[in-house]
């Protein structure tokens, strides 16, 4: 069976377990995302974020001097990237930022070559952060988030001995934060492919696109996503629902940007688990992206830059371009 026919192939039992998942995903979301004190990463004392796999660039928070032969890679100097701190992991509505070379004021970002870093420092005294509260401190080059670690607050030098420094970056509100860290160069691989692209959200609106009918059922998509790791594990998510014909159809409203389902497969067709690539015959700017000896679509972009998917096959291909969220932080798997 082809790529195409079992794209179509669609089974209104997994309709409805999408459609049920669709509706309980928000409120998982809001509840996760609703206390800040649950930690966003695991981190350790050296170094609070580590080598990006995938070959990708490698970000590294130094919280403590570090001798530079214990890095393997080479130090990126050319870079200009920028520092955010922001009150939720997804980093919408940053509290600060984006602070970027040059900078003035209470927050700063430049360059040491001798120890071949950029050293990101904020006095927080007068600051918008609140006590006993985590926050997402976010690096990244133009579009591209690079990684992040997460600052714990406290009031008091004595709690600050309570905050677990595996995990939290620990901060006396009124102090000045000073936090080195090393970006590394990364391989040819193309650096900019990992994010979270999905549809426009008038793709298919006001009732959706037709993905697929039944002598009992229509099955209308509107919304779409897909996600790719810096290791290239893709992950997929399709909203739609099921329309009998008789009674009215119940239209679920299109997610915010970064908060809808990804279940790992849609429930049509083979699961994508990875990609493979190679540029363009037609365009030596984008990419085509192969699943299973098949050109599953393409990719078109710049390093830092607005990017978009333009996927072949239903269900993906009926919603047009997938757009990159620009600011989206994929997870590092």
């Amino acid at each position: 069976m082809s790529m195409i026919m079992k794209a179509i192939s669609w089974r209104a039992t997994r309709a409805a377990i999408t459609i049920a998942a669709a509706i309980a995903w928000p409120a998982l979301l809001a509840s996760c995302a609703d206390s800040p004190t649950i930690p966003l990463a695991r981190v350790s004392r050296e170094i609070t974020s580590g080598t990006v796999p995938g070959g990708q660039r490698s970000l590294f928070f130094l919280t403590r001097p570090m001798d530079r032969g214990k890095f393997t890679g080479t130090f990126d100097g050319t870079l200009n990237p920028q520092v955010l701190v922001c009150s939720e992991p997804r980093c919408v509505t940053p509290v600060l930022g984006p602070i970027g070379l040059g900078s003035a004021g209470t927050a700063t970002l430049r360059l040491d070559k001798v120890r071949q870093s950029y050293v990101f420092r904020w006095q927080t005294k007068g600051g918008p952060l609140a006590p006993n509260a985590v926050y997402r401190l976010v690096v990244r080059v133009g579009d591209y988030q690079l990684g992040w670690v997460d600052l714990a607050t406290a009031t008091k030098q004595r709690d600050l001995h309570r905050i677990n420094t595996r995990e939290f970056v620990p901060l006396k509100l009124g102090s000045t934060l000073t936090l080195p860290f090393r970006i590394e160069q990364g391989a040819p691989f193309p650096p900019d492919l990992p994010g979270r692209y999905e549809s426009a959200p008038d793709a298919c609106a006001p009732l959706g696109c037709l993905l697929h009918m039944d002598p009992n059922f229509s099955y209308f998509g509107i919304w779409a996503a897909v996600q790719i790791t810096q290791t290239d594990s893709v992950q997929e998510g399709v909203l739609f629902y099921a329309d009998d014909r008789i009674n009215p159809p119940v239209v679920p409203p299109i997610p915010a940007p970064g908060t809808g389902p990804l279940n790992g497969s849609v429930p049509v067709g083979p699961d994508l688990t990875m990609f493979s690539w190679r540029y363009s015959d037609d365009n030596p700017g984008c990419i085509d992206l192969w699943s299973e000896g098949i050109v599953w679509g393409g990719w078109c972009g710049t390093f830092g830059g607005p990017a978009y998917l333009s996927p072949n096959y239903a269900p993906f291909g009926l919603f047009g371009l997938l757009y990159r969220l620009p600011n989206y932080l994929p997870p590092l798997q």
